[in-house]
C-alpha cells in the first residue's frame, strides 16, 4: 500500500505540477546568464555614450538628473560600472508623498556618468515587446510568474513539493531496478516506452544532489519569512549596521552627505576598498556601500557591507554578508548555489544542465503517464467486456483479445503481470 501511495503522489505531483516545474526549469536556464544576455541585447543601455580616459566619473550628478527626469522619485540603489565605458545603473522608486511617480514596481534608468545623461530606462519584468525587457520579464516569470506575492509563495510550496518528489522517485527508482547501476544506465532497446522510462529514471538521478539543491535555494527565495522563522530557531542572523539605526519621522530623500562623499568615507575607513554599488535608506537616513572581499563567494555586487550616516558621514561599521553565525552562512550561500555561480562558469553549466534535464524529467514523465493512462482505459474496457482483467486474460476473447495475425486467443504464461500490465502499474 505504502509503495502505491508512493506512485500516487509522483504520478499527479508531475501531471499537476509538471507545466509550471517546466515553465520554471525552462527560465532557469536562460538565467543563468542574466547579465551577458541582458548587455548583449541592450549595448546601448550598459555602455556609456560619452567615453572618457577616468577610471570613476562623479555619481551625484547622475543621480540627481535620474530624478529630475522622474519628478517625485528617489534612487535607492546605484550599481557601479563594472568596466571604464560603463554607465551607471539606477534604481528609483516613489517617494511615500508621491505615490505613483514611477509606479509599484520602479523603474531602472541607465544614465551616463560623464555627461549626466539618461540613456534609458525600463520598468522591471513589464509586459513590453522591447528588448530592453526581455530579460527582467523572462526573470519575474521565474519566480513569481508575474501573478505578484500569492504566486511567488504558489512557487515556493512547489520547490518544496518537488524536493519531497525527488525523494519519492528516489525510492520508486530503486524499487523498479536490482541495483544501483541498472538505475543510471539507459537500456538499448527500440521500443519508444522503454527508452522514455530508462530515460526519464537515469536523468532523474545523474542530477539529483543538483535539483534538490535547486529545490531548497528557490523555496528560500519564495518563502524568505517562513525560512528565516525556522533558521532562527537554530541560529540569529547578524543584524547589518544599517538595520540597527532608527527609521527617521520623515524620510531624509536630499542628505548633506551624498553618494560621493559616502563613498570618500568609506574608503578612509578602509583604504583598499573595491566598491560595486551603493544603497540609500531614505527611511534610516544612512548609506551602504557594498564592495567586493576577498571573502566573497561571488563576485556580483560584493558582501562586504559599510554603513555610512548620511547626515555626518560618520562610518557606523563594517559587516561581511558571509561571516558570521551559522545563520548569515546559510543565508549568505543560497544565491550563489542557486545561480551556480559558487563554482564560477563550472557551476553555472552544471546548474544549465540540470535545468534541461528537469524540462526532460516533466516531457518523458508525460509521456510515461499518456502510455499508462492509456493502459489503464484498456483494462477497463477489457473488464467491461470479459469480467475481470485476470479471467480476461486466461480466456479467449475473439472481439478484442485474439492474436490478429492467427486469430488464436492471447496466451499469457503469468497472469498476474499481465493485469499488472493492463492496468499500467508496472
Amino acid at each position: 500500500m505504502r509503495g502505491r501511495s508512493l506512485r500516487l503522489w509522483h504520478r499527479w505531483f508531475g501531471v499537476i505540477g509538471g507545466p509550471w516545474l517546466f515553465l520554471v526549469a525552462l527560465t532557469g536556464c536562460v538565467l543563468v546568464f542574466y547579465e551577458e544576455a541582458d548587455h548583449a541585447l541592450n549595448p546601448e543601455l550598459f555602455t556609456a555614450v560619452t567615453q572618457r580616459p577616468v577610471t570613476r566619473a562623479p555619481i551625484a550628478p547622475a543621480i540627481a538628473a535620474a530624478e529630475r527626469a522622474w519628478p517625485g522619485s528617489a534612487v535607492n540603489f546605484i550599481a557601479l560600472p563594472k568596466r571604464v565605458d560603463g554607465s551607471l545603473h539606477l534604481y528609483l522608486v516613489d517617494r511615500h508623498d508621491h505615490a505613483g511617480a514611477v509606479g509599484p514596481g520602479g523603474r531602472e534608468a541607465f544614465v551616463d556618468p560623464h555627461s549626466a545623461t539618461v540613456q534609458g530606462s525600463r520598468v522591471f519584468g513589464a509586459w513590453r515587446l522591447a528588448r530592453a525587457n526581455v530579460m527582467p520579464f523572462v526573470y519575474k516569470l521565474h519566480y513569481e510568474l508575474h501573478g505578484g506575492p500569492w504566486a511567488a509563495w504558489l512557487l515556493g510550496g512547489l520547490a518544496l513539493m518537488w524536493v519531497a518528489d525527488q525523494a519519492i522517485a528516489m525510492s520508486l527508482a530503486r524499487r523498479s531496478a536490482k541495483n544501483w547501476r541498472e538505475i543510471v544506465q539507459l537500456r538499448r532497446t527500440t521500443q519508444r516506452h522503454k527508452a522514455a522510462f530508462d530515460l526519464h529514471r537515469a536523468i532523474g538521478m545523474w542530477l539529483l544532489p543538483v535539483t534538490v539543491m535547486m529545490g531548497v535555494t528557490g523555496a528560500y527565495f519564495n518563502l524568505n519569512a517562513e525560512f528565516l522563522t525556522i533558521l532562527r530557531v537554530f541560529s540569529t542572523p547578524t543584524p547589518t549596521h544599517a538595520d540597527r539605526q532608527r527609521k527617521l519621522n520623515t524620510p531624509l530623500y536630499a542628505p548633506p552627505v551624498n553618494a560621493d562623499a559616502a563613498l570618500r568615507a568609506a574608503r578612509d575607513h578602509q583604504p583598499m576598498l573595491n566598491p560595486s554599488a551603493l544603497a540609500y535608506r531614505a527611511d534610516l537616513g544612512v548609506w551602504i556601500v557594498h564592495a567586493r572581499d576577498p571573502h566573497d563567494i561571488t563576485w556580483d555586487y560584493g558582501a562586504r557591507f559599510i554603513t555610512v550616516e548620511a547626515r555626518s558621514g560618520v562610518v557606523l561599521g563594517s559587516t561581511h554578508h558571509a561571516q558570521g553565525t551559522a545563520a548569515d552562512a546559510i543565508m549568505a550561500w543560497q544565491y550563489p548555489l542557486h545561480s551556480g555561480k559558487a563554482l564560477g562558469w563550472a557551476g553555472r553549466v552544471l546548474v544549465l544542465l540540470a535545468g534541461m534535464a528537469t524540462c526532460a524529467l516533466t516531457l518523458t514523465g508525460y509521456l510515461i503517464w499518456w502510455r499508462r493512462r492509456t493502459a489503464r482505459r484498456g483494462a477497463r474496457h477489457a473488464t467491461r467486456r470479459c469480467g475481470s482483467p485476470l479471467e480476461h486474460s486466461r480466456r479467449s476473447c475473439p472481439r478484442d483479445c485474439g492474436d490478429k495475425r492467427s486469430g488464436e486467443p492471447r496466451k499469457t504464461t503469468n497472469p498476474a503481470a499481465d493485469y499488472h500490465s493492463l492496468a499500467g502499474d508496472c
